[in-house]
């Protein structure tokens, strides 16, 4: 669980996980252009979206050619959600930018 304050240490809405991450730790985040939604990325390849307002997991991304529901095999290094918010875009240190709709859990690559 993860547990977002403001400044003056008042809890403002802790984050669920869908994933067990064990010792992983997040290197990227984003939030979505109309304020709802967070996106996250952690230090062995997990992209998973929160609603902000319940703290709930409401997406997980991932690549159907990597085993255990993971976006990347390396490191999460970067997110972005287009300001029409129907595009992540997610890059990582497997030397892949890759881009996904809001709607779809998979990503989808060209090469």
């Amino acid at each position: 669980v993860i547990y977002f304050m403001d400044h003056s240490s008042s809890l403002i809405v802790d984050l669920t996980f869908d994933v067990d991450f064990g010792t992983a730790y997040f290197q990227a985040c984003s939030i979505s252009s109309c304020g709802n939604f967070a996106f996250l990325g952690t230090s062995i390849g997990h992209v998973e979206r929160f609603n902000i307002q319940s703290g709930l997991s409401r997406q997980i991304y991932c690549d159907v050619n990597i085993a255990g529901s993971k976006a990347h095999t390396g490191s999460v290094v970067g997110i972005a959600c287009d300001n029409t918010n129907t595009l992540l875009i997610t890059g990582s240190y497997d030397c892949y930018v890759k881009v996904c709709g809001l709607a779809h859990v998979v990503f989808h690559i060209s090469t």
